[in-house]
């Protein structure tokens, strides 16, 4: 029977191999390959000043596969999403409005959720506020927790 040869006639190709599969190694055990803690939605800030009024909408997008809580009661194992504004003084903000949220339920824990797992939009407005005040100067904080079908991890932007 005639001895098996391999394939790979010269070395080179066998060593780049083994280099890839040994840098794939090392990235997966030093934690480069896992997600980066608290980055799994992006968040966009849009201020406009019509009339006397300033308007707010704050886009969020959750990365694939992910979604965030609505701002409702804290649910088993969902943390609220919640917005702040600020950034000008004086300013009487409305509550911020969220979307009719997706109804998801969980097998785990048989327990039903509101997320948002597409982007969204949240608007609020600051009546009155709008004369003399300048839409570059709003500001956001969003805090609350983004899931995927393994984990949940904290999540917040500052805009």
């Amino acid at each position: 029977m005639p001895k098996k040869r391999s394939t790979l006639k010269h070395p080179a190709p066998r060593f780049a191999r083994a280099a890839a599969l040994l840098t794939l190694c090392l990235a997966v055990l030093t934690g480069a390959a896992s997600p980066v803690f608290g980055q799994s939605a992006s968040a966009k800030l849009y201020a406009k000043v019509q009339g006397e009024d300033l308007l707010v909408a704050i886009q969020v997008t959750p990365d694939f596969g992910s979604w965030i809580y609505d701002d409702g009661p804290g649910e088993v194992g969902g943390l609220p999403t919640q917005v702040t504004l600020g950034g000008i003084e004086g300013a009487a903000w409305t509550p911020v409005w969220f979307p009719e949220p997706k109804v998801k339920y969980d097998e785990a824990i048989d327990w039903t959720s509101k997320i948002f797992d597409k982007t969204t939009v949240f608007y609020a407005a600051a009546p009155g506020a709008g004369s003399g005040a300048e839409a570059a100067n709003v500001s956001a904080e969003i805090v609350g927790q983004v899931c995927d079908t393994s984990q949940c991890v904290p999540w917040s932007a500052s805009l």
